[in-house]
């Protein structure tokens, strides 16, 4: 099969990192005197991370938030080491991604925070290479809305039959599809593999 992709889209958190957050959730809940579960719900909550990953406040003021609402002494530097933990890296994917650049542009596609994104452009070592990033705090959309989809289009210049969507949720990969792009639903490094072989991108 002859490949037709020029750019192949990345998203973050669960596709190119491991993501986390019960244990830090447990951390806070202990201090704080909560369940496990209502400090999750605090600290990583959708109504509360869509804020923040959609720019409508920034990560910090979120951190600011947290620490008057929690009864226990948390510092916002705290906040912001516990929150940066339940992120770390996923080094089967490096590989991978360092093959893909040989031939073809990468972009990161992602619904984030600031620090989240700052933390993994410092470990991801193919992070310079990503054209365009895309991730939600700072174009003020996040994944499925079709504006998300829309600026990666707009600021990669690549149409979308040329992009391969690669993301570990199928709401996020139904999008991208009704956006004209074609997809590849994250379950797993070796199905990844196996399908950009398929695609001629990786030997």
């Amino acid at each position: 099969m002859t490949s037709n992709i020029d750019l192949v889209a990345f998203d973050l958190g669960n596709v190119l990192t491991f993501v986390d957050e019960m244990p830090v959730a447990a951390q806070i809940a202990e201090r704080a005197g909560l369940s496990p579960q209502e400090a999750h719900d605090l600290v990583f909550g959708q109504p509360k991370k869509l804020k923040f990953e959609s720019g409508q406040q920034t990560f910090e003021q979120h951190c600011d938030w947290l620490v008057d609402s929690l009864d226990a002494s948390f510092s916002v530097a705290e906040i912001k080491g516990l929150y940066d933990s339940v992120l770390t890296p996923d080094p089967a994917m490096f590989p991978v991604v360092n093959e893909v650049v040989t031939s073809r542009r990468i972009a990161l596609v992602s619904n984030t925070s600031s620090t989240h994104w700052e933390l993994a452009s410092s470990f991801l070592p193919f992070a310079s290479e990503f054209d365009p990033v895309i991730v939600s705090y700072q174009v003020g959309a996040m994944k499925p809305d079709r504006a998300f989809y829309d600026s990666l289009l707009d600021r990669s210049g690549v149409p979308a039959e040329s992009v391969l969507f690669v993301d570990d949720l199928e709401k996020n990969i139904a999008a991208a599809a009704n956006s004209g792009m074609q997809t590849h639903h994250f379950v797993g490094v070796d199905n990844l593999i196996s399908d950009l072989s398929r695609r001629k991108i990786i030997q």
